[in-house]
């Protein structure tokens, strides 16, 4: 879970995740996790080692989705925020969209 964040962005209310997985077996000799880690990523990076799966599904209980509120950055293009409104709207959640209040700001 992402828990730095600058007090200036507080009124946002909003967490941020960041979910790793790891489907290699890197621990084991805790002392050498990091470097296998990190010898790992950069094989990935360089194409030397593919990623074990394009994509991961998780499952989110709905009634938490239908809660959630969907602010977009006050920079996104028209077009992605046509694209934002129609996925929102084919998913039911049309009325979870709300604007930035950098909306003009930046």
């Amino acid at each position: 879970m992402g828990t730095y964040k600058s007090s200036y962005w507080s009124f946002q209310r909003e967490w941020r995740y960041v979910m790793s997985i790891l489907p290699y077996k890197v621990l084991g000799d805790l002392s050498q996790s990091v470097d296998r880690w990190n010898e790992m990523f950069i094989k990935m990076i360089n194409g030397e080692l593919m990623p074990p799966c394009n994509y991961y599904d998780l499952q989110l209980d709905p009634e938490a989705v239908k809660g959630m509120v969907v602010t977009p950055s006050p920079r996104m293009s028209a077009g992605n925020m046509v694209l934002l409104n129609t996925l929102l709207e084919s998913q039911g959640l049309a009325g979870n969209l709300k604007q930035s209040e950098l909306d003009g700001m930046l």
